[in-house]
């Protein structure tokens, strides 16, 4: 029986090395919210299109530019950026400080993206005079 019982806690310590903390703890996408005023614009970002207010997932591993267009108002472009997750710090304390890492970094679960929500105020077009008579 304890034979079995170390056997078990074997393969449970080397799953938990072998899996990225952040992998677990955050998962390789995230979802990101865009907000316009007015509402009802079209966002477009990595191939999806929406139309706000929306949520997106999106892939940890890239940053990306967000398009926000809406009939009788200026596009708008936002970056949403990558930056790392604390949550990869975690692979020190489970022990799969390079496995763990390894993991983390290849699923992109080592990044977060900033901002999670996106708000754009769109300035209406400008408005060419009537000609004067």
């Amino acid at each position: 029986m304890w034979e079995r019982l170390r056997t078990v806690a074997g393969l449970l310590l080397v799953s938990m090395g072998s899996a990225g903390c952040a992998t677990l703890l955050s998962g390789t996408t995230q979802k990101v919210e865009i907000v316009s005023d007015p509402p009802g614009a079209t966002a477009r970002v990595a191939g999806k299109e929406v139309v706000t207010p929306a949520t997106v997932e999106l892939a940890r591993n890239s940053a990306y530019q967000v398009t926000i267009e809406k009939e009788g108002y200026e596009p708008a472009k936002r970056e949403i950026a990558r930056k790392m997750n604390e949550q990869i710090y975690w692979n020190v304390f489970a022990g799969g400080i390079f496995l763990g890492m390894l993991v983390d970094g290849a699923t992109g679960a080592c990044y977060k993206l900033e901002p999670s929500v996106v708000k754009v105020s769109l300035v209406p077009t400008a408005t060419e005079p009537a000609a004067r008579r």
